[in-house]
């Protein structure tokens, strides 16, 4: 709160929502959507039985679960797993020895409910890995902890218990990896991480409408000398006053603007009337669909062509 308090209240006096636009569905900003979805990527929350329990079980071996850029390394996710089969190996020998009291009053439960906490927020609230990243960071700090209790819980001293819980540890990280270290398909340092191939005269628009579901990544990419406002369906109402009047200071006062709308997929005819309606109320323009071209764009591993299409305002209207 310290260090985000001041973003916090920025965004409540802009918006009315301090965490906007997340979790709209209990602040009501009238400037994004009320559908407490409409933030999820909803590629990562397709849980079926038992996955909503032990989910580390289903995306350790399937990191497209988790990420959207994939690498193209076969790499393996196990260090939450490893930790919830030791947590379970942990509370099963302390119940058993103990009983269900000898679970209260420890100063390791702070750290293994913020595990928990932490796990279960991410992976109904965000899903995708690189959200997930801090509390696997932590992983290994539990490995120990967890493997440090379950030695000194034997009817036999076991000694040195520090000490080869800190090598066992080390063991579980090193297998975590045996297919590599992960870099979640952020590709090499020495290799740009984004590029594409960008019109000149989509660099050069006043406005760029950035339509579908697909990050803002695009943004630096193209590195537009104008504005991009965000249109995907769902998440912001960019139809409300706000958008409306920010449009218009965008506009250049002394000749024609240059406007396009992006397209991620342009076979999605979901987004393409969303889009075709939105302009005509909100905006009094049509998309001229006859000119649209396309341009090659890279996040990392991951290739896509971008749709652009021309604006203009609707001759009725004019």
């Amino acid at each position: 709160m310290a260090s985000s308090g001041v973003w916090y209240y920025k965004l409540y006096t802009l918006f009315g929502n301090p965490l906007f636009p997340f979790f709209n569905n209990i602040f009501r900003s009238p400037y994004a959507s009320l559908d407490k979805n409409a933030t999820r990527d909803m590629m990562f929350f397709q849980f079926h039985g038992l996955e909503k329990i032990i989910y580390p079980f289903y995306f350790a071996d399937h990191i497209d679960r988790v990420v959207t850029a994939s690498n193209d390394k076969a790499v393996v996710c196990y260090t939450a797993l490893f930790c919830f089969v030791l947590f379970a190996l942990y509370f099963a020998i302390k119940i058993a020895k103990f009983g269900f009291k000898s679970l209260l009053g420890s100063w390791d439960n702070i750290l293994f409910l913020f595990f928990f906490l932490s796990f279960y927020v991410w992976q109904y609230v965000f899903g995708v890995y690189r959200y997930f990243i801090p509390t696997d960071l932590i992983c290994p700090i539990i490995f120990y902890v967890l493997i440090y209790e379950i030695l000194n819980m034997q009817r036999t001293p076991v000694y040195e218990p520090g000490k080869k819980a800190c090598w066992a540890a080390a063991v579980l990280v090193a297998v975590s990896f045996v297919k590599g270290v992960p870099d979640w398909g952020r590709g090499s340092y020495s290799h740009p991480y984004f590029e594409g191939n960008i019109p000149q005269e989509v660099k050069e628009a006043d406005v760029l409408f950035n339509a579908n579901f697909f990050s803002a990544w695009i943004v630096p990419v193209i590195n537009p000398q104008g504005h991009v406002i965000q249109i995907n369906r769902g998440l912001f109402d960019f139809g409300t006053k706000k958008y409306w009047d920010i449009y218009y200071t965008y506009l250049p006062k002394n000749r024609a603007s240059k406007q396009y709308v992006l397209f991620n997929d342009p076979n999605d005819q979901v987004a393409k009337n969303w889009a075709i309606t939105k302009f005509k109320e909100h905006y009094n323009m049509q998309i001229d669909f006859s000119s649209c071209k396309k341009f090659p764009v890279r996040l990392s591993s991951y290739k896509s062509d971008i749709t652009y299409c021309s604006l203009s305002v609707n001759p009725g209207n004019a």
